[in-house]
């Protein structure tokens, strides 16, 4: 079904639905579809307007779609080669923290901590009183619409301005007074103190030491890929060549 036109481009139906993101609610498709058609028939007039002109025959567009297209085939292909060799299992990722625990010292005080932030004060106040009395992280986020936060997250010094005092003088359990912060409130709940040169346990750092193998293992399959390439495939370069037409002539430069 042809929802909208522009010279003999046509938009259909079914290209609006597979364009439309996956799990959007049922209340915003039309607005979100109307969206779409809007920006649709935007380009495909800028679109029309341009092949009129000829711009797509000239030089430097040539030259750049083909640098995208060389571009995107290469992701394509590295994707479909490389991806299939890195694999990192949580093996891998144990392995390497007992090789590099030294690499995991923290180096100077951090605190664990749950936090909650309101807009409105006495809404603060209430999540305060609950967690006292206490009821857990998501409990009380639960329990007031308004809140937001994180139930575990490592804070060091110099993160927290002015509150940061008061956070790294109170015990393991402890929840703050409702403090100012910005416009808005916050309370906090110290989970966990720990002391600078002890190591972070495996669960905080298994996140950063997978990026870093994924990374490591990606570098070593695109080396192996280009070996076999290099393999397959007869390269030439004329070193000589390039030199004498980039070295300065005698009578000056090139």
């Amino acid at each position: 079904m042809i929802i909208a036109r522009v010279g003999d481009r046509v938009l259909t139906l079914e290209k609006i639905k597979q364009e439309l993101p996956s799990g959007i609610e049922d209340s915003l498709k039309s607005q979100a579809a109307d969206e779409y058609i809007r920006r649709w028939v935007d380009e495909e007039l800028i679109l029309t307007e341009a092949y009129n002109r000829r711009i797509d025959e000239e030089n430097w567009v040539a030259r750049t779609v083909e640098k995208y297209r060389r571009t995107i085939l290469i992701a394509r292909m590295l994707e479909q080669e490389v991806m299939a060799d890195s694999l990192v299992r949580d093996s891998d990722v144990e392995k390497y923290y007992l090789d590099h625990e030294s690499e995991f010292k923290r180096t100077e005080d951090e605190v664990l901590v749950s936090y909650l932030v309101t807009s409105e004060e006495p809404v603060a106040k209430r999540a305060r009183t609950q967690w006292v009395r206490g009821a857990s992280f998501t409990e009380v986020l639960n329990n007031e619409g308004s809140l937001w936060g994180d139930d575990s997250v490592t804070v060091t010094k110099g993160e927290l301005g002015s509150l940061e005092d008061r956070v790294f003088r109170l015990g393991e359990g402890v929840v703050t007074q409702v403090e100012r912060a910005g416009e808005n409130w916050v309370v906090f709940r110290v989970i966990q103190h720990y002391r600078a040169g002890t190591v972070r346990d495996l669960s905080e750092v298994a996140r950063e030491i997978r990026a870093r193998l994924l990374a490591m293992k990606k570098r070593e399959a695109r080396d192996s890929f280009l070996e076999r390439l290099h393999a397959k495939y007869q390269v030439e370069v004329d070193e000589e060549a390039l030199k004498r037409e980039l070295s300065p002539s005698p009578g000056g430069k090139k």
